[in-house]
Formats: C-alpha cells, structure tokens, sequence
C-alpha cells in the first residue's frame, strides 16, 4: 500500500502535472488522466443520462477559478489539460476524498483518501452555465485498471 501519493502515482506509471503540492491531476504517457477529487454532499446520481452514471462530482469550480487562479496557476492548468484529454477522448479515472471537516488544503487530499484500491471511471464531463464542470462518475473499479490504462 503506497503511504504517499507521489509512490501511488508512481506505481501506475502516472506523472503529477506539477509537483504534488501544485497539482490535482496525473497523467499516464498514453494520455490517461488521474483526476484527484473532492467528496461534496449529494454527488449521487439517481437519474441522468449518462448510462452507468453513479456520482457527479465538481472537477471545476468557476468562481474558485476566478478567485485563485493566478495562485494556483499549476493545478488550473493540469485540470485543463486533464478536461481537454478527456474532450479528446483519453480514458479518466478519478479518486475521490473525503476530508472531516471540508479541509482542501496541501496535504489533505491523499491524508483523506477513502480508499486507495478503487478508482471510479469517467464516463463524461457536464458543463452548468455558472461555467461549473462536473466529472460523472461511473461505480467505482479495482485500481489496477490503472496499470491496462496506458
């Protein structure tokens, strides 16, 4: 069990964006994205459109953006690169977590991981007009899907 998230990335053949502390997504040399999440209330999906669609979790938040992004320049700029692959067409994977008390900062997120052997698949990206864009999420997978994701 990887006890850091860069020995996570590492063992599946993903590269931070940025360094860990600057980055929120990991990619594969073939392209595939590793989108690092976080858990919201009512992310579960009852009905949509999507077959398959289990959770819809914000992966941009539009005034986040408009508010921090020139502070955090190197994690906008790997969710864009991250969005664009999937646009294109690239598999997606995201992990999602869950910190007690809504606490999104450095250090965090892996501390926070819920489970570190299961990643849920990107089934597509839905845009609202606030400019929010939302990951939809199908149920979660055994992570060594990770290691056939390349």
């Amino acid at each position: 069990m990887p006890s850091t998230l860069t020995e996570l990335v590492d063992a599946y053949g993903f590269r931070h964006h940025g360094t860990v502390a600057n980055s929120w997504d990991s990619f594969s040399d073939a392209g595939t994205v590793l989108l690092q999440l976080w858990s919201e209330p009512n992310q579960r999906v009852h009905d949509h459109s999507v077959p398959g669609a289990y959770l819809r979790v914000r992966c941009w938040n539009a005034s986040h953006y408009d508010r921090d992004h020139v502070a955090k320049a190197v994690g906008y700029a790997g969710r864009r690169r991250a969005l664009d692959a999937i646009a294109a067409g690239h598999k997606a994977y995201a992990m999602i977590s869950s910190p007690p008390n809504g606490e999104h900062v450095a250090g965090a997120w892996f501390k926070y991981l819920g489970n570190s052997e299961r990643v849920y698949p990107v089934l597509a990206v839905d845009s609202e007009d606030s400019g929010d864009k939302f990951a939809i999420l199908g149920k979660p997978v055994d992570i060594s899907v990770l290691r056939h994701a390349g």
